[in-house]
């Protein structure tokens, strides 16, 4: 691993469209934000410093650990599309400073304005995001105020923080079940106790209830962005012929904006974030990248 805290040479000439290119090139780097250092992983063309990014917008806890596999599939197939991929760990989880309990999603919108930032200052530009789960909430919120956004990529999106929510709670109340937690605690408990002021231990993250209550308070409806862009949702199917639910349709079309786009994708495959082991679907990397750079 490189630590580093400077911006990408200015000396490199970006490219003006991304380009096709070959082998990909692993970089990362500790980026100082005011808290503390943040771990950031770039995938970039070998031959040349992208004028072009894809930004991800990490999911919740232990989703994000299962989906690493995934981030770097992504990292290298965009890089070779030309693109260059940021990943942020998010402050209190992965390389990052701090842990789970010192997590505030503020403070997380903070952390990937300051990548963004890292990229304007050599050049470059995010000119799109994707966002798994819990991260589609983060990338819509970060459309909102990055005017060079043009694009969208929403993997399983979660419609809102209490949905995120009440699936990681769930892990806590299983627990129970099995000897592992506490007797007796149902959902409603657990969000009480939260909203009370109480931090609680989910599968082995703190959850502080700052970060409880920010989180239950988004909807990815409400986060569109003020400008046009093009956002596409892809919904994961375990069958082929399986057609897209009615009400993801619907939810799709919701985020479209005047003069916008919103379209929707079925792919076959598990669901790599939730998988006992860590799995993949590289039909999903390939018609993501085919979206960016269409």
């Amino acid at each position: 691993m490189t630590a580093a805290s400077q911006a990408p040479s200015q000396a490199q000439t970006p490219t003006q469209t991304p380009t096709r290119a070959r082998a990909p090139r692993l970089e990362q780097l500790f980026l100082p934000t005011a808290r503390g250092e943040i771990l950031l992983t770039t995938w970039v063309p070998g031959d040349a410093r992208p004028a072009h990014w894809l930004l991800v917008a990490p999911p919740f806890a232990e989703e994000m650990n299962k989906s690493r596999r995934m981030f770097a599939l992504l990292g290298q197939a965009a890089a070779r599309a030309g693109y260059g991929v940021l990943l942020v760990d998010l402050a209190g989880t992965g390389d990052s400073w701090g842990d789970f309990r010192d997590a505030r999603y503020e403070q997380w919108l903070d952390d990937l304005r300051a990548a963004v930032r890292w990229v304007e200052a050599g050049g470059g530009q995010v000119r799109a995001a994707v966002g798994l789960r819990f991260g589609a909430l983060l990338a819509m919120e970060m459309a909102r105020e990055l005017p060079s956004l043009q694009r969208l990529l929403l993997w399983q999106p979660a419609q809102s923080g209490t949905d995120v929510l009440t699936q990681f709670l769930r892990l806590r109340t299983a627990a129970a079940l099995t000897g592992g937690g506490e007797a007796g605690e149902t959902l409603e408990s657990l969000r009480t106790r939260l909203e009370q002021g109480e931090a609680l231990e989910v599968a082995g993250y703190e959850l502080p209830s700052e970060l409880y209550s920010a989180v239950r308070r988004r909807q990815l409806a409400e986060l569109l962005p003020p400008s046009p862009l093009v956002i596409d949702w892809f919904h994961l199917v375990r069958q082929d012929g399986v057609q897209l639910p009615v009400a993801i349709g619907a939810a799709a079309e919701r985020l479209r904006v005047p003069g916008g786009t919103s379209r929707t994708h079925t792919v076959r495959g598990d669901a790599f974030w939730a998988t006992a082991e860590i799995a993949s679907c590289v039909e999903l990397v390939e018609l993501t990248v085919a979206c960016l750079v269409a």
